[in-house]
Order: C-alpha cells, then sequence, then structure tokens
C-alpha cells in the first residue's frame, strides 16, 4: 500500500505541469497521512462489523 502510493506520488511530481504542486514535501505528507488515515478507518470498521456479528 505504501509503496504504491509513493509511486503515484513519484508519478505526478514527475508529469505535473509547472508550479502546480508549490511544496513537494507538504504534498508527500498529506498523500500519506491520507492513505493511514484511510487505512485506520478500515480497520476501525472492519473492528466494528467484527463486533456487531457476534451479537
Amino acid at each position: 500500500m505504501i509503496t504504491n502510493r509513493l509511486r503515484r506520488y513519484f508519478n505526478k511530481m514527475r508529469t505535473a505541469k509547472d508550479g502546480k504542486i508549490k511544496n513537494p514535501k507538504n504534498y508527500l505528507y498529506v498523500s500519506m497521512r491520507n492513505m493511514f488515515d484511510k487505512w485506520q478507518n478500515d480497520v476501525l470498521m472492519a473492528e466494528k462489523d467484527e463486533a456487531n456479528n457476534k451479537n
């Protein structure tokens, strides 16, 4: 998952028009943060579904 996100990041950096991405470090940070937030949400939802199925 991380490798895929990094590949997308580097591809975007390579293909983006000049000036479109003003701060590459911030763009990477936000990309990784969004990925981990989604992962955490998926884990929590799976735990919730598992708890509901036990009841």
